[in-house]
């Protein structure tokens, strides 16, 4: 397998942890303008990857995995809702996260999803949006619907992707989503021979020169 990260973000919106022995990401970003002290994304991304350790432990089956990667998203989602009961972020809105979590096993991909931030499965064929968006259209711009500690329960949506040899797997937040395009997303993954890293450099250096100040990815290829 391949993989690469995908990070620039000078204020602190995003946040992303690989762990290839365990082979779980974990990718956040910060919903509108995060705290200057305090970064609810980091909080929700190191949470949920601390879950997801202790229980998938050493007997590492697919059952653990799907437990693991459904209990490290609620628990994410306590640990931020309770420090926005405490008063810490300035909004409640301004600061939920948008998370995605996402363990590889073989072919498969278990995955668990809240907010606006996407995850795209590419293959010779076609794009395929595995994340449903969880905002809708406000008077006043984007309205979230679920995110990382907006409400005291999460009801998280639960994936698996069933990839195949060459297949790639993309995990971005909503800016680089919007700014990229999925026709731009899919014309930098379809039927191209470049290094996994190279891939991702180009893609990030497209975003950048389109105006995109905020960028965490995470982009995987199933190789032979």
């Amino acid at each position: 397998m391949s993989i690469a990260l995908i990070h620039e973000d000078p204020n602190r919106k995003t946040h992303q942890i690989w762990d290839e022995e365990l082979g779980v990401f974990v990718l956040g970003s910060e919903n509108g303008t995060p705290h200057r002290h305090l970064s609810m994304c980091e909080h929700a991304v190191n949470t949920a990857y601390a879950e997801f350790r202790r229980t998938y432990g050493m007997e590492r089956t697919r059952g653990l995995a799907k437990l693991g990667i459904v209990k490290a998203m609620k628990a994410a989602n306590a640990h931020n809702h309770d420090m926005i009961k405490e008063g810490k972020p300035r909004s409640i809105y301004l600061n939920s996260v948008s998370l995605d979590i996402g363990v590889i096993i073989e072919n498969d991909v278990y995955l668990v999803h809240v907010g606006s931030s996407g995850i795209y499965q590419c293959n010779n064929d076609s794009l395929k949006r595995l994340s449903e968006d969880h905002t809708i259209d406000g008077n006043n711009g984007d309205v979230l619907l679920q995110g990382v500690g907006l409400k005291q329960t999460i009801d998280e949506q639960r994936t698996k992707a069933i990839l195949r040899t060459n297949d790639y797997l993309l995990l971005c937040n909503s800016e680089f989503c919007k700014v990229m395009g999925e026709e731009r997303i899919r014309g930098s993954l379809y039927r191209t021979l470049e290094p996994v890293d190279e891939i991702a450099r180009n893609m990030k250096n497209e975003a950048i020169s389109k105006g995109c100040n905020s960028i965490c990815a995470v982009l995987y290829k199933l190789s032979n």
